[in-house]
Order: C-alpha cells, then sequence, then structure tokens
C-alpha cells in the first residue's frame, strides 16, 4: 500500500474519482499533497499507537535548561512522548520533564533524571507497517479534511468526521486489547475488607 493507496480510500469515502499519484498537477492531487502527511501525523499523536511505538535511552547534551539538572536531545523521529522513566527495570513511574526548542531546530528535554528513557510514537511513514484499523481512521480523518475543498458538502464532512470518531475509538480498543498490565495490588482499606 502507498500513501497514493490512501488517499484513493479517503476520496473514495466521499465520493470523488481516484488519482494517479499524489505528486500529479491535479486539483484533487494537490489537495491529497496538502493533507496527507499533516493528518497522518496528527493521528499518530492522538493515541500510543502500538505499531509506533519505541522506549530509548535519549542522548544527553551539556545544556541545563529551565532550572532542571539534566537535558537530552529530542528523538529525531518522535511524534509524541508518551512517557519517561529513569530506565531502571521497575521504572513504572512517570518522571517529571518538560520539552524546550533551544532554537530554530533544536528541540531538547529537560529533567532531573541522570539516565532518561523516553516511551514515543514515532513518525511511522510506511503504511505497510500500519494497523489496518488505523489506516480506517487516518482515511476517515483524511476525508473529512478534504471533504469541504473537494465537495463543499458540510453534512458529509460531518459524516466522515463521525466515522472518524467511530475508527479512532475501535483503534484504541484493539490497541489496549494488545496490552496487559498487571492488576494495581490492593489498597490497604480493601485489604482489610477482606480480612
Amino acid at each position: 500500500m502507498t500513501n497514493t493507496d490512501i488517499c484513493n480510500l479517503a476520496l473514495s469515502h466521499i465520493g470523488v474519482g481516484t488519482i494517479r499519484d499524489i505528486h500529479d498537477e491535479t486539483e484533487t492531487a494537490r489537495t491529497c499533497a496538502l493533507y496527507y502527511d499533516l493528518t497522518r501525523r496528527m493521528l499518530l499523536r492522538e493515541y500510543p499507537w502500538g505499531f509506533a511505538r519505541r522506549i530509548e535511552r535519549l542522548a544527553k547534551t551539556q545544556t541545563r535548561i529551565m532550572g532542571f539538572r539534566h537535558a537530552y536531545m529530542y528523538p529525531e523521529l518522535c511524534v509524541h512522548i508518551y512517557r519517561l522513566t529513569d530506565g531502571t527495570p521497575d521504572a513504572s513511574e512517570r518522571v517529571q520533564y518538560e520539552v524546550v526548542n533551544l532554537d530554530n531546530s533544536t528541540k531538547v528535554i529537560a529533567t532531573d533524571v541522570d539516565d532518561a528513557w523516553a516511551d514515543y510514537v514515532f513518525d511511522v511513514t510506511d503504511p505497510d507497517v500500519w494497523d489496518t484499523i488505523f489506516v480506517e481512521a487516518l482515511t476517515r480523518k483524511l476525508a473529512a479534511d478534504m471533504c469541504m475543498r473537494l465537495v463543499g458538502n458540510a453534512g458529509l464532512f460531518e459524516q466522515q468526521m463521525q466515522m472518524y470518531q467511530m475508527a479512532l475509538g475501535a483503534a484504541m480498543t484493539q490497541v489496549a486489547k494488545e496490552r496487559q498490565k498487571d492488576p494495581e495490588p490492593l489498597r490497604r482499606y480493601e485489604q482489610a475488607r477482606w480480612r
């Protein structure tokens, strides 16, 4: 599957003809190119998708920022940081951090953690890696984004937004099913009730 295939799926949701390539010089292809990457990245930020999650040790910089003791380079392909940990095997607690732009091209993460690891969503551009439910949510959101420009039908826009919300909800449910969380230990009060 290609980005052109994704766009054609989105176009089919709003009844617009297909394109040969997203880089064609037609109004429809230009509209697809205008919205495609922005919509894809926005959807990746919506949820910590399993296919797009990475956990890695961050590279420390020499900069100290905003009262934090350490600063780390922001991961290159990071779209959204899900959490930051101290890298210990039982690192279940989230730690405090702040994302700061040092200049136009340098983004860093400021924290007091000495050995920071980031659990983040990265910018997956290959549609073959995406989950099928992510593809459904993306094509519905892309259809909604392009609808007014290509069709000018507010009712169709609303319909695609509703379909997007439904697909996003189904995707989140499916991803949640693929994660196992240990049950939280009973609190003292609850434990006392069971004695």
